[in-house]
């Protein structure tokens, strides 16, 4: 999981931070390293009674576009189960399913790289360092 921002931690107000997940082709779970830093985080949201957590999935081209946006539900479905399985209240997560039609900037549909689920956090004083999510 790739920290995308993180605000400093003398930052004044609510902050958002966002965390990147990988999957392989076709899977609704995220690649192994990513799994271990997503129980992390959500240890740390556990302090976070303020922070609202949302889970925006996306998938490539590989495959119908039925197909593609359907696996990206499952892999917002997996985080949400899997951040509420850490403490994680259900009530505070939003998953959105974007299947292959939000490409990162500057790729493709079928690269590898938009095999991706974004994961938002708002509402926290600042984001936690990777060690601190621990």
């Amino acid at each position: 999981m790739t920290p995308v921002s993180a605000a400093p931690a003398t930052a004044p107000g609510p902050t958002t931070c966002s965390f990147i997940l990988n999957y392989a082709s076709g899977s609704s779970a995220p690649l192994a390293g990513d799994t271990v830093e997503l129980d992390a985080l959500g240890r740390w949201l556990t302090d976070q009674a303020d922070a609202e957590v949302v889970v925006r999935a996306h998938a490539d081209g590989t495959g119908s576009t039925r197909h593609n946006f359907e696996l990206s539900e499952k892999r917002g479905a997996w985080i949400v189960k899997r951040l509420a399985r850490a403490g994680v209240a259900e009530g505070r997560m939003t998953a959105q399913a974007f299947g292959e039609y939000v490409p990162l900037e500057g790729l493709g549909r079928d690269d590898d790289r938009n095999r991706r689920t974004v994961v938002l956090v708002r509402g926290v004083s600042a984001c936690p360092a990777p060690e601190d999510a621990r």
